[in-house]
């Protein structure tokens, strides 16, 4: 019998072209807004296109550029699983950039 599969580790054919290399083009993924970062984005959600190879990091360094007080720490996630920031973006993913929260 089988385990089931854990939808955040990756899967071994994502990503793979697996036939003769072709011109690399634009990737298109969802970035979803939230708390914070919503306000400064002024979004909730949009598509975006990056470059084959584009990490998490790299496109949250490219959307939130680092202002005079530096970037903003968030964790990153990934078709809704958290990721490390050098994760590099599949055309169709759902990207998220998750701020601190904080509480008391």
């Amino acid at each position: 019998m089988s385990e089931p599969h854990d939808p955040c580790e990756p899967h071994d054919a994502r990503g793979a072209s697996g036939g003769a290399a072709e011109p690399a083009a634009a990737l298109v993924v969802t970035v979803r807004w939230f708390a914070v970062l919503r306000e400064r984005r002024g979004a909730d959600e949009e598509q975006v296109q990056v470059a084959p190879g584009t990490t998490a990091a790299a496109l949250y360094r490219q959307l939130l550029p680092p202002g005079p007080q530096g970037a903003l720490p968030v964790m990153f996630a990934v078709d809704r699983c958290y990721v490390p920031g050098d994760t590099v973006l599949e055309d169709g993913v759902e990207v998220v950039f998750v701020p601190p929260l904080g509480g008391g």
